[in-house]
Order: C-alpha cells, then sequence, then structure tokens
C-alpha cells in the first residue's frame, strides 16, 4: 500500500476534517503538513542515523517506499507511542479480554440507557471548575478525543487498525486509526471513529464524530523536536427527557420500549426524531516543538558499519502552542410552557422556539526553559504563559461577549525516564496564574513511585486544584431569560497511593478527596454552590486468578462521602466476569469466552437537564438495580479480533430494566458483534 500525498490531497482533506469552527485553523494545517517538516530539513546535521531521545533502539525505516519485495511482507513490525516528550512503549494491543465490555473504554461509566448518549464516570471526580478558565459541559467527556491524549507513533511498517461495533437496534460504532514513517524520523497518524444509535427508547438518538491527525518530527542531529495535532469532535443528541414512569417497565402494554411515553415526545414519531437536541462540537490546534544543546556521541557497531548518534541532553528551549473552539447549542423547536416552569415563566405560540448557543475560544502560548542534571536524568523546566479566552452567548435577539486575559506560571521536575528498577520515580508538576481574573488559580500534583522487586511498583500521589466556576455554570441565557451568576472558587485536593503488580494480575489503589465550595445543580435548573469540605474515599482493585484455563477476572470500587455535601455514590461497584481461555491449532487460534457480571448498592443516582446538558443532584428517589449479565464469546487469529456478547441477559428473567438514572433506563437484552483487524503494509 503505497501511498502519495500530494498537496491537492492534503487540502481535501483538510477540508473535510476543518469544518467552519477550525476555520481559523486551516493554514495552521497546511504549517503542520508542508512547513515544519520543510524547516526542520535545514536543521539537520549531516546523514547519519539517529535515535529520537527516549525511544528505544529498533532499526528505523523509511515505511512509505524502498519496500523489500512486491509481494506481501509478514515481517513483524515494531510499533511504539507515547505522548508528547515522553518515553514510548509497545502499542499494539490485541487482547480479547475486552471486546465484550459494553463501554467504549475499560474505564467503566454510566450512559442514558443509549450509546454515546451524557455520560458520568463511575470513578467519581470533580469535572467542573479548572485552574484554567473554563467553558463547563462535561457531558460528553467519555467520547471525546482530546489533546492531552493524543498519541505519537514510530513504526517500522505502515500500521492500520479497523475497528468495528454492531448492536441491536442499529447500535453501530466504527473507527480507524493509520500510521506510519514518512522518513525515519518524520512520523504521522490519523484517527476517525463514527458512533450512531437510535436506542430502544423514542426519540434518544445519538451521532457522535471524532477526528484527529497528529504528526512528530525529529532532526537527524536529535537537536530538534515537533510535535503537532488537530483534533475535532462533534456530538449530537436528541433529548426525550426521560421515560414518564418506571412503572411502566413491568406494564405488558410496553414490551416495545419505544411505545413508552417520554417526557419530551415528537408529534412525528415516525422520524423517531426529538424537537429537543444538544450539539457539542470543538476543534483544537496544539503545537509543541524544542531545541536541545548538548554533546552528541557517535557510536560504532563492532565491525564499525553502522553508526549511532546519541544526544546527551543538558539544555532546552521548548514552546507550547495551544489553539481551540468549542460551541454549545440547544434547540427546542417544539416548547412547552411546562417543561421550564422550573427555570422560568413563558406561554409560547406555535412558532416560538428556545434556542441559545455559547461559544469558547482561546490561546495558549507556553515557553518554556528546561535543564537536564545526572545521568537519568533529572528534567526541571520552568516557564510562563499567556492565555486568552472569549466566551461568547448568542440568542435570536441578542449577543453577550467575555474576554479573558491571563498569565500563568509552569514547571515540572521529573525523572521519570530513569531505566533503573530500584531507583525512585517521581514526577511534580504546577501551573498557577500570576495575573488576570483567574489570578490564584492553581494545579499542582507529584507522584513518588518505586520499584520492588521485579515488577512490583509501589506509587504515591498528590494533587492540589484551586479553580473558577466554568462560564456555562455562571451565564446562561435565551430569548426568554437570562441568568447571570457569581461563586467562590471551589477546590480539591487529592492525596493516596496504589500498587501495581502485573506478575500476580493485581493492581489496587486507595485516595482520599476533599472537596470544598462544591459546585452543582437542583432539579429546578438551579445553579448552587456548597459551602464547607466533606471528603470522599474511594478504593479500587483489580484481580485476575487463573486455574488451569479459566479466568476469574474482577474490579471492584468502593466509594463514600463523609461529611454534608450534595453528592450520592453507589457504596459498592462491581464488575466480575469468569472465563474459560483456550488456544487452537497450535496456539494460532485464542478464544476466550464465559459471564460478566455488574452490579452496584442502591444509591440516589442522579438525574439530567435537557436544558443545560448537564446532570443535577437529587436525593428524593433511591435506584436499587438488580445485577447486569453479560454473556460473551471472543476469539483472536493473528492481528484479527472478533466478539460476540449478549448484554443485559438478566432482561430474560427480570422485565424491569436497570436504571443508571432518574427516568432514564437502560436497554434492554441486546446482542452485540464487536470486531477489530490490525492491518501490516
Amino acid at each position: 500500500m503505497t501511498h502519495i500525498f500530494t498537496e491537492k490531497y492534503f487540502k481535501r482533506i483538510a477540508l473535510k476534517i476543518n469544518p467552519p469552527v477550525l476555520a481559523p485553523l486551516r493554514w495552521l494545517f497546511y504549517t503542520l503538513i508542508f512547513c515544519v517538516p520543510a524547516v526542520c530539513a535545514l536543521a539537520q546535521a549531516p546523514s547519519l542515523p539517529g535515535q529520537p531521545i527516549g525511544l528505544n533502539n529498533a532499526p528505523q525505516r523509511d515505511t512509505s517506499r524502498h519496500k523489500m519485495t512486491k509481494e506481501w511482507d509478514d515481517t513483524r513490525p515494531i510499533i511504539r507511542a507515547g505522548k508528547a516528550f515522553e518515553t514510548q512503549s509497545p502499542f499494539e494491543d490485541t487482547s480479547i479480554y475486552n471486546l465484550h465490555r459494553p463501554q467504549l473504554y475499560a474505564l467503566p461509566y454510566r450512559d442514558l440507557g443509549n450509546l454515546g448518549s451524557a455520560a458520568q464516570w463511575i470513578l467519581w471526580q470533580p469535572t467542573l471548575a479548572q485552574a484554567k478558565p473554563a467553558f463547563g459541559y462535561p457531558a460528553f467527556d467519555a467520547y471525546r478525543f482530546g489533546c492531552e491524549d493524543i498519541l505519537y507513533f514510530n513504526t517500522t511498517r505502515p500500521y492500520s487498525v479497523f475497528s468495528y461495533r454492531l448492536g441491536s437496534k442499529l447500535e453501530q460504532s466504527a473507527e480507524i486509526l493509520h500510521t506510519q514513517n514518512i522518513r525515519p524520523q518524520w512520523n504521522f497518524a490519523a484517527r476517525y471513529r463514527k458512533l450512531t444509535s437510535p436506542g430502544f427508547y423514542r426519540s434518544q438518538r445519538t451521532n457522535h464524530d471524532n477526528a484527529s491527525l497528529s504528526s512528530h518530527y525529529q532532526s537527524k542531529n536529535l537537536r530538534y523536536e515537533v510535535f503537532g495535532n488537530i483534533v475535532f469532535n462533534n456530538f449530537q443528541q436528541d433529548e426525550n427527557g426521560g421515560i414518564v414512569s418506571a412503572e411502566m417497565l413491568t406494564n405488558n402494554a410496553y414490551t416495545d420500549r419505544a411505545t413508552i411515553p417520554t417526557r419530551i415526545s415528537s408529534a412525528n414519531y415516525s422520524t423517531r426524531r426529538s424537537p429537543v437536541f444538544n450539539t457539542l462540537r470543538d476543534g483544537q490546534f496544539t503545537l509543541r516543538h524544542a531545541y536541545t544543546f548538548g554533546p552528541i556521541d557517535t557510536l560504532y557497531n563492532e565491525d564499525s558499519t553502522k553508526i549511532d548518534l546519541k544526544l546527551r541532553p543538558r539544555f532546552r528551549l521548548q514552546h507550547e502552542l495551544n489553539l481551540g473552539s468549542v460551541r454549545h447549542i440547544f434547540t427546542d423547536l417544539r416548547p412547552d410552557s411546562g417543561r421550564y416552569a422550573s427555570i422560568f415563566r413563558k406561554s409560547f405560540t406555535s412558532n416560538d422556539s428556545v434556542y441559545s448557543l455559547q461559544r469558547h475560544e482561546w490561546t495558549d502560548n507556553r515557553l518554556l526553559l528546561q535543564t537536564f542534571v545526572g545521568k537519568a536524568p533529572l528534567l526541571l523546566s520552568a516557564g510562563a504563559g499567556i492565555r486568552t479566552d472569549k466566551f461568547t452567548t448568542e440568542t435570536p435577539l441578542s449577543k453577550n461577549a467575555e474576554t479573558l486575559f491571563n498569565t500563568y506560571l509552569a514547571g515540572t521536575l521529573t525523572n521519570e525516564n530513569t531505566d533503573s528498577l530500584r531507583k525512585w520515580r517521581f514526577r511534580a508538576q504546577g501551573l498557577f496564574f500570576i495575573a488576570g481574573p483567574a489570578i490564584g488559580n492553581l494545579d499542582a500534583s507529584g507522584s513518588l513511585g518505586r520499584s520492588l522487586g521485579r515488577d512490583l511498583v509501589l506509587q504515591l500521589d498528590f494533587r492540589q486544584q484551586i479553580g473558577d466556576a466554568p462560564y456555562a455554570f455562571r451565564h446562561y441565557e435565551n430569548a426568554f431569560f437570562r441568568r447571570d451568576l457569581s461563586f467562590a472558587k471551589e477546590t480539591f485536593t487529592r492525596i493516596g497511593g496504589g500498587i501495581s503488580w502485573p506478575s500476580r494480575a493485581l493492581s489496587a489503589s486507595f485516595h482520599s478527596l476533599l472537596v470544598g465550595n462544591y459546585l452543582y445543580h437542583d432539579g429546578q435548573g438551579q445553579a448552587l454552590q456548597q459551602d464547607g469540605v466533606f471528603q470522599v474515599l474511594q478504593a479500587v482493585v483489580k484481580k485476575q486468578f487463573r486455574f488451569r484455563k479459566w479466568v476469574w477476572d474482577n474490579e471492584v470500587i468502593l466509594q463514600q462521602r463523609n461529611g454534608d455535601g450534595p453528592l450520592n455514590l453507589p457504596l459498592y461497584t462491581g464488575r466480575h466476569s469468569i472465563a474459560y481461555e483456550r488456544t487452537l491449532f497450535h496456539d494460532a487460534i485464542a478464544t476466550y469466552t464465559g459471564l460478566e457480571v455488574r452490579y452496584n448498592t442502591p444509591w440516589s443516582a442522579d438525574g439530567y437537564l435537557p436544558l443545560l446538558n448537564r446532570f443535577y443532584h437529587q436525593s428524593a428517589e433511591q435506584i436499587s438495580n438488580p445485577p447486569e449479565l453479560t454473556a460473551f464469546f471472543s476469539f483472536r487469529v493473528k492481528h484479527f479480533r472478533l466478539g460476540l456478547s449478549a448484554d443485559q441477559l438478566q432482561q430474560l428473567v427480570i422485565r424491569r430494566n436497570v436504571q443508571h438514572y432518574l427516568y432514564y433506563p437502560a436497554q434492554d437484552f441486546i446482542l452485540r458483534l464487536n470486531m477489530s483487524w490490525g492491518l501490516v503494509n
């Protein structure tokens, strides 16, 4: 698969993945693809083979040409991935243990009963106030591609991964990742995911698009290195307000869940679309590049036929640029006065609609000076940044804008790249705003770990965060209502530790969280702040037991709130599976089949507000769910994985659906097909 990339080709891709929200960033896309490598080439030393800092010394080659033969090459590729300026590790994942999971990711979350709907992580953490000025719409974070999470690759062969998921009621998710080295020191990767699901209940359709394009380049003399990426997310969710009553779930008249009346209904039911929907769209561009000073050693092999360069870093100058734009749109084409009675009173006519658009645009520039001390080496980084944030609210009748200019200090101290198993590993980093409306905001964290024995790792960690209420929490407006509020800074302190023991398939962690001035919404849509401090204790244990070919996999989450706080959590959340694992045909095929059960203790689950696209706190009703059962069969042949699963098996015996949130039940019994195929050229 040899590809010839022309300027016309890249322009066509840029037009597809850069909608109007990313129009100001289009010229930066061309800079990343064309100009950055050209500038880097001018700074190169004589053409000697080198190795990027922090990468394993694997043989490198041009993966876009110079093929060994015209036949398909079955040589196993070397694929490594990591975040910017961090050590890379093997990337290829051929595990079949998670193919049956109902979530997209291994970290479990609870959605509104449909794939792609608004969701919250089961392991609770504050999501509103942040050190940086925040927008305040976290409902789709579980599905977002983030610039901070982008992986940069280094591969000896072009590599692609295609994943597809098909479930009952036309639940679909397709994803493709492609990466290859254009030159030994230059790699690019592209990733795209499409997710759509009409759902089991009336008018709850979701339709999401996620895309990312990233590139990593390092000069042959190892001094200059650049990481760049563009990310785009588009989330669309139809709102049905939840079902009218949970008692209908056991009524024989509603065995077809699509016939259950919902709190928001459509006059044209045949379309299965709702007149109320939320749309969240964001795009970001990130560029990180640095020039490193230090002596370069020339290394020869035994017969002096190969030369490698090794840079001993002493000092580095690093620049980071982040540009982004995100907008949220709420639309109600057929408003009902009763739907908004708790927030504002208005008698609507047949021509009225409720519409609100909020936008956040930002520019963040940061310059860092870094020095390397010792042989480990120890990295000390310090610098400053300037950030501009513009928030806008638009209605059919008005437009209001707020612009914030802030200056901050940033620093990092780490020796994570040490190769010694017996040495302590530590990392500390901080972000502190010194001027502007966000003055006093802080985000400081640190971790300390040590390897005990072969692979037993002990780690302690700490985080302190102080932040302002997000813009969408402070300000809301439509054509009929406006609200402007002010709040004290929210504080969040997290301290704890854990152990990781891969050879024993064991990991465990314990954390204490202190939350002050907690921000939340109530069932009436009012934005509130809790005075004082309350504590949340969290413990997570993962353990796998093996007996011959049987595998017993366990994950337990314990959470408890201490003190008076508007937060309810289930004390126990567990995910357990018993499976039979076997290989066939001389280990050519690996199979994994079994049963998984998920359960949590009763608790007063949150509700959901479609108008604000946000979850709210309630304690009036407690939800008690039966265990959720999933039967699965998965197998792997080389890079191909296929899984079949039957989720919500308890529905065959217990007719009442599980409820994750108030008025929002989970799906009925559902069949899923999951496929993943890694292709090497």
